[in-house]
């Protein structure tokens, strides 16, 4: 979906748009598909650049980091950005550093005086993933033994390391056992 420039001339320029964008790789090697995204906002000509103050929203399916359970993760995120359109590199430079409040994630070059909006907003989706993507904050995850789910079932492994302590305190017990006939026989032997 490219977004003509020109109309830029007229005056700033409101949008509200849905656009689709097709599944993408993300960390890992997970896939990413993001249902239609709401894409709104405003674009302005400056004298830097094209300002484009915008936002986005949809929900993504995910895998829980956790669990590994799949979830449905919303998303919003607003983005300010310096679209510049026949950009040089020098020109890219010279914002840099001329500019304390221009980052280079907010430079966005362009080709020529179209932008496309499906590889915009997948790399501000892309940006607002999560770093770790948790079904919920208390996700219990699984349990690294036995594999359990441990948000739906009781750890398989649990009883089994509730009779491993059981025995390891009979051995204790026994162990404690020799070391006082030891000593009984030590001082019987003086």
């Amino acid at each position: 979906m490219l977004l003509n420039l020109s109309e830029l001339d007229r005056g700033p320029v409101w949008m509200e748009q849905t656009v689709d964008v097709p599944a993408f790789a993300w960390e890992g090697g997970q896939q990413v598909r993001c249902g239609p995204v709401c894409l709104s906002g405003s674009m302005r000509r400056t004298r830097r650049g094209i300002a484009f103050a915008g936002r986005i929203s949809t929900s993504v399916p995910l895998a829980c980091t956790r669990c590994v359970g799949e979830f449905e993760q919303a998303l919003e995120a607003k983005f300010h950005l310096i679209l510049l359109p026949h950009a040089q590199p020098a020109q890219i430079r010279e914002l840099e550093q001329a500019d304390d409040e221009c980052d280079a994630a907010d430079l966005y070059p362009l080709e020529g005086e179209e932008v496309d909006l499906v590889a915009l907003v997948r790399e501000q989706i892309d940006l607002a993933l999560p770093v770790r993507a948790l079904c919920r904050e208390d996700c219990r995850g699984l349990c690294p033994q036995c594999g359990a789910d441990l948000n739906h079932e009781a750890c398989r492994c649990a009883a089994d390391g509730q009779e491993a302590a059981s025995r390891l305190g009979e051995i204790r017990e026994f162990r404690e056992l020799i070391e006082q006939r030891k000593q009984s026989e030590s001082t019987k032997g003086r």
